[in-house]
């Protein structure tokens, strides 16, 4: 007579050791809660980080269209300039008095050939910058050589003003040909009050909810020196947006006056409402 095979139940010892079961069950449901919760609160994280993202960018898009429209107004002086081959300070004033026009953050226009500072409008206020030698200057002259080295416009600053306050400076280099040969003239600017510039730009609406510095003094990037916020009370967590200007980059860093409020991982709702089902299958 065949014997009566019993059915296979492999899990069958567990039903012999139901506190091992319930402590399996346990373990396995916290581990699930655990990485339940880290999944929400990673994504609560990067919504905030998402907001702050947007709101730094729309500031970058404003600066920077108002940076490139500066650099517009020299390029366009300057190619003036290379038509006429010279400029006499009466067509100069009457060309920067155009260009000058609704643009609350410009402080002055100059021509420097040789890179001398030889004519400046307004001249009201910008006395001290006649004869300033752009080449020699130590705070202008690695951006004045760099904008000779990329034939292009670069931003310096910000730095103090010869004539007082607080500025950004884009220069330009001009080139006109000398009986068939261009030669280097000198160099077309524009500068631009810092504070207006941010202002207009809307930096103090970001500076309500969030801590900000920046860095790239002279267009130098995220290696530049920091010219506006705290840097040490910048943390690893902070959102960091390039702002591309004439030259180069700065660097932007934000992030939360209050810190983040991403919840941790055992207060989320993923991870309370898994503890609480694994609490309960335990106890099945």
């Amino acid at each position: 007579m065949a014997m009566k095979r019993l059915p296979i139940r492999p899990l069958f010892w567990l039903t012999q050791r139901p506190k091992l079961t319930a402590a399996i069950i346990l373990l396995v449901g916290i581990i699930l809660s655990w990485r339940a919760g880290e999944l929400e609160h990673k994504h609560d994280l990067s919504e905030q980080k998402n907001e702050i993202q947007t709101q730094v960018s729309n500031f970058r898009a404003q600066l920077e269209t108002k940076l490139y429209y500066n650099v517009a107004l020299i390029k366009g002086l300057a190619v003036d300039l290379v038509i006429r081959e010279e400029m006499t300070p009466d067509q100069f004033a009457q060309i920067a008095e155009e260009l000058s026009r609704a643009n609350p953050a410009q402080r002055n226009l100059s021509l420097a050939p040789n890179f001398i500072v030889r004519d400046v409008y307004p001249i009201e206020g910008n006395e001290r910058i006649i004869g300033l030698n752009l080449l020699l200057d130590p705070q202008q002259k690695t951006a004045v050589y760099r904008s000779i080295q990329l034939d292009d416009a670069v931003l310096a600053g910000p730095f103090d003003l010869a004539q007082g306050g607080e500025g950004v400076v884009c220069r330009f280099p001009v080139w006109i040909k000398k009986e068939g040969v261009p030669r280097l003239w000198g160099a077309v600017s524009i500068t631009l009050d810092y504070h207006q510039l941010m202002k207009e730009a809307g930096l103090a609406r970001l500076e309500q909810d969030l801590d900000i510095s920046i860095r790239g003094r002279d267009a130098s990037g995220p290696a530049g020196d920091y010219f506006f916020g705290d840097e040490t009370a910048i943390s690893k967590d902070a959102v960091r947006v390039p702002v591309f200007v004439p030259g180069g980059s700065w660097l932007i860093s934000a992030q939360p006056k209050q810190g983040y409020e991403a919840s941790p991982w055992w207060s989320t709702n993923a991870a309370m409402i898994g503890l609480l089902v694994s609490l309960f299958s335990a106890l099945a």
